[in-house]
C-alpha cells in the first residue's frame, strides 16, 4: 500500500491482464500481481495460471516459483442454506425494507452490507468514470487517481465479504442473552428453539430458548469454562433455524460472589460445594413473595432493600416462589406493605378469567430481575415452581398447559448459575405422585445446566425408591411436629444426601402486622437452628413480616445478627468433616470429628426446685426445711472427650451477643463442662479443638 500511495509502482502501470484470455484481474488481485510484478522485475503484465501454459505448450523453468492470485465466487455453505440469508444475486431488485424486516440484529447487519456492497459493484464504473474522472486508455487508467483506486479496491474487499455478527464475550457463570426475530402462526411459546454450545476441550451444552414476547425468542446462556465457544441454533421455524455465533469469548469469573452452579459434595455427600469447588455453608431465609413485592416500582425498592439486608447477615439460600396470589389468613391488600393479590398475573389473563395457553412475559421480566439481583449477591436462588394452597388458578394437572409452564420457567432461569429447582410448596398436596415424578423429570430432562432438584416437605414421595430416589438431590423439609429435633439423623440415615429444615419456627414481626398465625420469638428460632445444624442438616429462617405477602423489612428482624453469629462460627469449622455424635454429649446436640473438633450446643436450666416434702415427714416444720441448693443460672453438658490426643482448647461463644470465653482440657477425659455464668440466659455455643494437629 505504501509503494502504491508514493508511486514507486510507476504512473503508466496497467491492470494485470490474463494473457489467454483478455479480461483483467480484479479485487486484491491487484495489488497482489503487481506487488509480484516489481519485486521480480517483470517487463510485462500478464499471466497466465499453470494449465493454461501447459494448454498453450509453455513449460515452467526449473527453479521458478508461482504467485498467489484468489478465485472468488459466491455460494451458500450447507449449514446456512435453511437460513435466513438472502442469496446475493437475489436481493439486486429488493427494496431494504423488504428483507431486512423480521430477521435478527446480525442478518440484518449481513444484509446491509451485502446492499452496500452490491450498489458500490454495480456503479463502480459510474463512480470512477464521473467522480473521479479518470479517463481509461486500452484498460488503463490515467496517473491521478492511485491512492483513490486502492483505497476503493480496499473497501470493495471489506465490503464484498460475508459480514459476520460481532464478538459476544461474557464471564464465566454469568448470563448472556441471544436474541432472534420471527412472526410465527400459532402459539409462540410451543415453537421449539435450542442452542448448541460447543466450547473449550470439546464440551457441549444444550439450551433451550424461550418466547419473550414482541415476536422475540431468547436463548440463555452461560459458560462454565473460560475459552472459545460457539452456538448453533436448531428450529423447526426456518427464521429461527440455524443462527450462527463462531467468536464467543468467555473470560474468567472475577466476581467474588459468584462460583458456578450449586452441586452435592460428592465426597461428604451431606453437605454442598460450588461448581468451582468453594464449599457452600447453606443458611436459608424464606421470602415467598420476593419477585411480587413492590412490582410496580421500576426501581424494586422493597425487593432490592430485602435482598440487601438478607446479604449483608450471611445468608445465601432465599427460598421463593415463581407465583402466588393470595394467602387465607390476610386476604386483600390489608396495608401498604401487604402485595397479595399481585399486581400480575403469571398466565394470560387474570386469576379469576386465566388463559393458561400463554405466559405472561412482562411478569418473568421482573422476576428476572429477582434472579439477578441475588446472583448479584451470591444468593442462590431455590424456585419452588408451584404453591398449591394460595389462591393461584393454575392450569389442569397433567394438562398441556401446566407442561408447558414447567417447561417454559426451566428453560428461561437455568443458565443462572444460582438456581435449584424445587417442584413446589408443600407438595404433599398434590395427590398424583407419578405426575410430580413426570414433571420433575421434565425440569431434568430441559435443563442443559442440571440444577439440583428436590421436593418440599414430601415424605411420601421422597421415601419411595420407586418415585424420588433417582429425581431428588437433597431433601427440603418443612418440619415443625414433635419430632424435628430427630428428623435429621433420620433423613441421613435413609439416605446419603443433605437435609434442609426450611420452616420450624415462625419469629412474630417487630411491627404485629397480620401475617401466618404461629407466633415465636427470635429466641426459640436461634435455638431450632443450632439444634438442626448441630444434628447434621441446615436451617432457613423465617419471619413473619418478609415470609409471605407481607413484606417489611424494617426494622430489621432482631435474630438475624444471632443467625450471622452461628454462621460465623459454623463456618469456620470443617463442619463437612463433621458427624451428629449424640453418643458423646449428655446435655446437648454435638457436631464432632471425635479426637480432632467437637461442637455443642449449650441451654441454660432454670434453678432446680426443692423437692416436695409431705406434711407429715419427720423433721423441721415445712417451712423451715432448706431446699437442696440451685445449680447456678447456666447450663452444663457432659462431653466425652477420651477421643483426643493430648489437650484442646474450649471456646464458648454466647449464641446472642456473639462474645466469647476461652478455656481448656489438658488431657484425653470425660468432663463435665458447665457455660459461663457471664452470658446470663444466652445459651452457648461450645467449640473444643485439639490442641494437636490431626
Amino acid at each position: 500500500m505504501a509503494d502504491c500511495v508514493s508511486g514507486v509502482w510507476g504512473a503508466a502501470l496497467a491492470l494485470p491482464k490474463n494473457g489467454q484470455h483478455p479480461p483483467t484481474y480484479s479485487g486484491v488481485n491487484i495489488l497482489l500481481l503487481w506487488d509480484a510484478l516489481f519485486a521480480r522485475s517483470y517487463e510485462r503484465n500478464f499471466w497466465l495460471i499453470f494449465k493454461q501454459a501447459l494448454a498453450l505448450g509453455g513449460a515452467v523453468r526449473k527453479g521458478e516459483t508461482g504467485t498467489i492470485a484468489v478465485y472468488a465466487d459466491s455460494f451458500i455453505p450447507k449449514k446456512e442454506q435453511q437460513s435466513n440469508w438472502i442469496r446475493f444475486p437475489d436481493c439486486r431488485d429488493k427494496k431494504p425494507d423488504d428483507w431486512i424486516r423480521g430477521v435478527t440484529e446480525q442478518d440484518r447487519l449481513r444484509r446491509i452490507l451485502t446492499f452496500v456492497c452490491i450498489s458500490v459493484y454495480d456503479n463502480v464504473s459510474y463512480i470512477w468514470r464521473y467522480f473521479i474522472k479518470t479517463e481509461w486508455r486500452d484498460g488503463m487508467p490515467s496517473s491521478r487517481p492511485y491512492p483513490v483506486l486502492v483505497a476503493l479496491i480496499v473497501a470493495a474487499m471489506v465490503l464484498g465479504a460475508r459480514p459476520t455478527a460481532a464478538a459476544v464475550t461474557v464471564e464465566q457463570y454469568h448470563v448472556h442473552d441471544f436474541a432472534f426475530k420471527a412472526h410465527v402462526n400459532g402459539n409462540p411459546f410451543d415453537i421449539d428453539l435450542r442452542g448448541e454450545f460447543t466450547g473449550p476441550s470439546g464440551v457441549r451444552v444444550t439450551v433451550p430458548g424461550f418466547y419473550d414476547g414482541d415476536d422475540t425468542w431468547k436463548i440463555r446462556f452461560s459458560p462454565s469454562t473460560p475459552g472459545n465457544w460457539t452456538m448453533r441454533t436448531i428450529s423447526t421455524v426456518p427464521a429461527l433455524n440455524n443462527h450462527a455465533e463462531d467468536a464467543i469469548t468467555a473470560t474468567a469469573n472475577t466476581d467474588k460472589a459468584v462460583h458456578g452452579r450449586l452441586l452435592v459434595d460428592a465426597f461428604n455427600p451431606y453437605h454442598f460445594v460450588y461448581e468451582d469447588g468453594t464449599r457452600y455453608f447453606l443458611m436459608g431465609y424464606e421470602a415467598d413473595w420476593l419477585a411480587e413485592a413492590d412490582m410496580k416500582d421500576p426501581n424494586r425498592t422493597v425487593m432490592h432493600h430485602l435482598i440487601d439486608q438478607i446479604a449483608a447477615r450471611g445468608f445465601n439460600h432465599v427460598i421463593t416462589n415463581v407465583f402466588a396470589y393470595d394467602t387465607s389468613w390476610s386476604k386483600g391488600n390489608q396495608n401498604q406493605w401487604d402485595y397479595g393479590p399481585p399486581a400480575m398475573y403469571v398466565f394470560g389473563g387474570t386469576n379469576e378469567h386465566p388463559d393458561h395457553a400463554v405466559l405472561n412475559t412482562n411478569y418473568f421480566k421482573i422476576y428476572d430481575d429477582m434472579i439477578q439481583a441475588l446472583q448479584d449477591k451470591g444468593i442462590v436462588a431455590d424456585i419452588m415452581l408451584k404453591v398449591y394452597n394460595k389462591g393461584v388458578n393454575w392450569p389442569a394437572p397433567g394438562s398441556k398447559e401446566e407442561e408447558r409452564y414447567y417447561r417454559y420457567v426451566t428453560a428461561r432461569y437455568q443458565a443462572y448459575s444460582n438456581v435449584v429447582w424445587a417442584f413446589s410448596k408443600e407438595e404433599f398436596n398434590e395427590p398424583n405422585k407419578v405426575l410430580e415424578k413426570s414433571l420433575i423429570e421434565r425440569i431434568r430432562e430441559t435443563d442443559g445446566y442440571h440444577h439440583l432438584t428436590t421436593t418440599h416437605t414430601d415424605g411420601a414421595f421422597t421415601w419411595d425408591p420407586q418415585l424420588g430416589s433417582n429425581v431428588v438431590d437433597f431433601d427440603l423439609d418443612q418440619e415443625h411436629g414433635a419430632y424435628w429435633p430427630q428428623k435429621p439423623a433420620f433423613e441421613r440415615a435413609l439416605r446419603q444426601r443433605p437435609y434442609l429444615n426450611s420452616e420450624l419456627y415462625y419469629e412474630i414481626g417487630v411491627d404485629d402486622l397480620p401475617t401466618y398465625p404461629p407466633r415465636n420469638s427470635w429466641q426459640e428460632m436461634i435455638r431450632g437452628a443450632y439444634n438442626v445444624y448441630l444434628s447434621g442438616g441446615y436451617f432457613a429462617y423465617y419471619y413473619g413480616n418478609t415470609a409471605w405477602d407481607l413484606v417489611k423489612p424494617d426494622p430489621e428482624p432482631p435474630g438475624m445478627a444471632p443467625m450471622q453469629i452461628l454462621k460465623d462460627n459454623l463456618s469456620a469449622l470443617p463442619y463437612w468433616k463433621m458427624e451428629p455424635k449424640p453418643e458423646l454429649a449428655l446435655g446437648g446436640p454435638c457436631l464432632a470429628t471425635p479426637g480432632e473438633v467437637y461442637a455443642c450446643y449449650v441451654a441454660p436450666l432454670p434453678p432446680r426446685p426443692a423437692p416436695p416434702v409431705s406434711a407429715n415427714a419427720k423433721g423441721p416444720p415445712l417451712q423451715t426445711r432448706r431446699p437442696n441448693p440451685p445449680l447456678p443460672r447456666g447450663g452444663e453438658i457432659v462431653l466425652n472427650l477420651t477421643g483426643l490426643k493430648g489437650s484442646a482448647t474450649l471456646r464458648w461463644v454466647n449464641t446472642w451477643t456473639g462474645d466469647h470465653v476461652d478455656a481448656g482440657v489438658d488431657r484425653p477425659a470425660v468432663y463435665t463442662l458447665r457455660r459461663p455464668e457471664s452470658f446470663g440466659m444466652a445459651p452457648a455455643l461450645l467449640i473444643v479443638k485439639s490442641a494437636q494437629p490431626g
